[in-house]
Formats: structure tokens, C-alpha cells, sequence
């Protein structure tokens, strides 16, 4: 897939905005409808209880892709970070009500684990990022041709 062209649909369907840094990564090994998936369902969380700026990170080395979608809110507590990827799960409520049936997380996880992928959360204190890490597509090697000669004895 091309990262940047299925963040771009992601955001026009999300109707939110947010500013792409980086540069664009190489192709991942993925499916483009399950990576819009993912994209829109962490642009969206982002816009609805993150910070008022969002950010789309690409980040890539030999052998993965990372399209982080990031926020400038408050932190998800420590305590909340690895229960937020469960099922029926949700780190915001308000006055007790809980903002969302919490299966967005759960299944993003999951699809991006069937794509030999991840979803993680982290926070540097000022920004936090769920990161979708996929396998960069590698270009297999080309066929080697033979080599036919005829050696003579002579």
C-alpha cells in the first residue's frame, strides 16, 4: 500500500484536518481498506478526545512502516494503555456516560496483528501517537538467468 495515499483517503472521509510530517514512506505489505480502516477510526478518535491538533507521523526503516496518528491532548493514563485495546473498553467518559462502545481500538489491533502488523499507544510528555506499524514491502529479487555457455576442450 502507499501510506500516504490511504491517509489521505482516510482524512477526506474523516472530515478532519490534519498536518502530514514526513517524508513518504516506501509501500507496506498490507490491505488498503483494513489500513483506511484503522487510519479513519485513530483520525477520528484524535479529532473527538484528543487535543485540537492532530498530526499524521511517517516513519520508516528497512523493514517497517509506521503511520502514527498523534494528538496534543492529556495523556490516557498509564493504568488505562494496554486496557484500551480490549473489547467494550473506553479510556473517556463524561459525568459517567461512556463515549463509545470501545470496539474501535479492539478492532483496529486486530486487523493491523492479521496484517503481520501492530497498534500501539505511547505519549512523550507533550504529544500522544497510536502507531500502526506494518512490514515495508520488499520487491522479491529478480529471477536470476541462467548463464548457458558451451566450454570446449580444446
Amino acid at each position: 500500500i502507499s501510506a500516504i495515499r490511504e491517509t489521505q483517503r482516510a482524512l477526506e472521509t474523516s472530515g478532519t484536518t490534519a498536518r502530514i510530517v514526513g517524508e513518504d514512506p516506501p509501500a507496506a505489505q498490507a490491505d488498503p481498506h483494513r489500513v483506511r480502516q484503522i487510519l479513519r477510526n485513530l483520525i477520528t478518535n484524535a479529532d473527538k478526545y484528543g487535543g485540537q491538533q492532530v498530526e499524521i507521523r511517517f516513519q520508516f526503516d528497512d523493514n517497517t512502516v509506521r503511520i502514527c496518528v498523534a494528538d496534543n491532548g492529556n495523556p490516557i493514563p498509564d493504568a488505562d494503555r494496554d486496557r484500551i485495546f480490549a473489547p467494550y473498553t473506553s479510556a473517556h467518559s463524561a459525568n459517567g456516560v461512556v463515549g463509545s462502545i470501545g470496539l474501535g481500538l479492539f478492532i483496529s489491533r486486530t486487523l493491523a496483528e492479521l496484517m503481520g502488523g501492530s497498534l500501539s499507544y505511547e505519549h512523550d510528555g507533550k504529544w500522544g501517537a497510536f502507531c500502526l506499524s506494518l512490514n515495508r514491502l520488499h520487491a522479491s529479487p529478480a529471477q536470476a538467468t541462467p548463464i548457458v555457455g558451451r566450454i570446449s576442450a580444446g
